[in-house]
């Protein structure tokens, strides 16, 4: 069997493999609806070092599915994706690099620096490309390419920066000087009760055998809780979700109404295991993820609902219009906007980001995280 045709095969026809680009397949995630790149492999050594590339891996049928590791380079939705930290920056910045030819500059920076020896990256287009642009890289030495992207392309173009400035009218860039409420923090800083929470998830993934990449997921993502709509009972979906859990915990400090239910429909070896659990029936529920297609959230909404209880979503940074269809709430940048706030139409990304632009700032406690 060939190794592309193995790899839709290990997936159960749920990574649809679109072309070879040298490190791995081009392939589209029926899961996610997004593109990644990936391998297939039962060689122990082949897959020690992918782990150590910082591949992720997943069970197949027969064999393990390897996926090459993904760096944002820009994010109109998430702050702290991207290489400048405010307002007007991510905008501008975002914009243009819509204008240039974004792999080609990649691909400059490789060739300019010895330290990127043997890099290989691809491009991952598609439907989530208005919102965020994203790379696959064969490593981990990809993680420098975005910082050396900014300041490669804020020299070489100029002139598209002020463009971009200039389309925008005088309101649309007074309203750019605020700055973002939202505070990326290092787990291990958190105060005592959002490290216990930490460590006691860290310690449960670790007994379960699953290695959690406190690279990815060692972040308090806080200084938004304060204006979380209200519930009895707020559901935080980890792996992605972590990060959140830990903010809520961070700027509430309380974890008597917060649960952890980690469920992924996709090829994650965890499956449904829930932390910290709470009673549902009868209870007002706050299901809160991250969000690209949105399925997880269905589903766990779904759930809470055959549990007996009324449950509501938020759907994190999201990326897609599938992301926020049919969801009770949207957090873009650092607001959180009910769904009749958010536009519609083709530019819909747009108008969010305008939208929580000029939201009025949320209530928060100036505790000393580093402010983003």
């Amino acid at each position: 069997m060939e190794e592309g045709t193995l790899l839709e095969y290990e997936s159960n026809n749920k990574l649809l493999v679109e072309r070879d680009v040298g490190f791995g397949f081009l392939v589209y995630n029926t899961f996610h609806e997004k593109r990644n790149v990936c391998i297939t492999s039962n060689d122990i050594d082949v897959i020690r070092e992918k782990l150590w590339r910082g591949w992720k891996h997943y069970p197949g049928i027969n064999k393990w599915i390897l996926q090459a590791p993904e760096i944002t380079l820009s994010d109109l939705s998430e702050p702290y994706n991207n290489p400048v930290l405010n307002t007007k920056g991510i905008y501008v910045y975002h914009y243009v690099l819509q204008r240039i030819d974004l792999e080609k500059e990649i691909e400059g920076i490789i060739k300019d620096n010895d330290k990127f020896d043997g890099l290989s990256i691809v491009m991952l287009s598609g439907k989530y490309n208005n919102v965020e642009h994203r790379i696959a890289v064969s490593d981990l030495r990809g993680k420098k390419i975005p910082y050396l992207l900014y300041e490669r392309v804020k020299t070489k173009y100029e002139e598209e920066f002020k463009d971009v400035i200039d389309s925008l009218d005088e309101q649309k860039l007074n309203a750019l000087e605020r700055e973002l409420d939202i505070k990326r923090i290092e787990a291990e800083r958190g105060s005592v009760q959002t490290q216990s929470i930490y460590n006691l998830l860290i310690g449960l993934y670790t007994r379960l055998g699953i290695d959690l990449d406190t690279r990815e997921h060692g972040w308090i993502i806080s200084g938004i809780w304060d204006a979380v709509p209200a519930a009895d009972v707020y559901i935080f979906v980890p792996k992605s979700g972590i990060k959140f859990g830990l903010g809520f915990i961070e700027d509430r400090q309380t974890i008597d109404n917060i649960m952890f239910w980690e469920y992924h429909i996709g090829m994650d070896m965890m499956k449904d295991v829930i932390f910290l659990k709470k009673e549902l029936e009868r209870k007002e529920v706050l299901i809160i993820d991250k969000s690209y297609s949105g399925k997880t959230l269905t589903y766990l909404k779904h759930q809470v609902n055959t549990c007996g209880g009324n449950a509501r979503t938020v759907a994190m940074f999201p990326k897609s219009v599938e992301g926020i269809r049919n969801m009770d709430f949207v957090v873009f940048l650092d607001r959180f906007l009910t769904i009749d706030e958010v536009p519609t139409g083709k530019e819909w990304y747009e108008g969010l980001f305008w939208k929580s632009v000029n939201k009025k700032k949320n209530p928060t406690k100036d505790d000393g995280a580093e402010r983003i």
